[in-house]
């Protein structure tokens, strides 16, 4: 996987981010489930951390749910982390990390998820 991930970086070219992990480029389209509220959106990037999820409604920070994937092939757990806001120059969004929990199940679930949106057409 880390192969793959730096493999997508050196295509995406030098970035500003600051991040501990590296991500890839991704555009999937997806849901944000966060109890009864279901935000559509795209995710644009995954790594070992979690993804970008770009949508115009925001939450705030700390919010945990489910980001889902076409007809429910893929269902993970997430907790916002962070939200970036309509002003900013690359436009609003979230950012989701993986909620694993040190669960075997769950981060088993979280890897499914980053090899099924590398591999996704889109």
């Amino acid at each position: 996987m880390t192969r793959r991930l730096a493999a997508a970086e050196a295509q995406a070219g030098p970035t500003e981010d600051r991040r501990a992990r590296r991500r890839a480029p991704v555009q999937v389209p997806g849901r944000l489930c966060l109890g009864d509220l279901i935000l559509p959106g795209t995710i644009e990037n995954v790594g070992a951390g979690g993804v970008f999820f770009r949508t115009c409604v925001l939450v705030e920070p700390g919010e945990r749910g489910r980001l889902c994937v076409g007809a429910d092939t893929m269902d993970v757990s997430i907790c916002v982390i962070w939200c970036r806001t309509a002003v900013h120059p690359r436009g609003p969004g979230l950012g989701l990390a993986w909620a694993t929990e040190g669960d075997p199940g769950r981060e088993r679930a979280a890897l499914e998820a980053i090899l099924a949106l590398l591999a996704d057409p889109h």
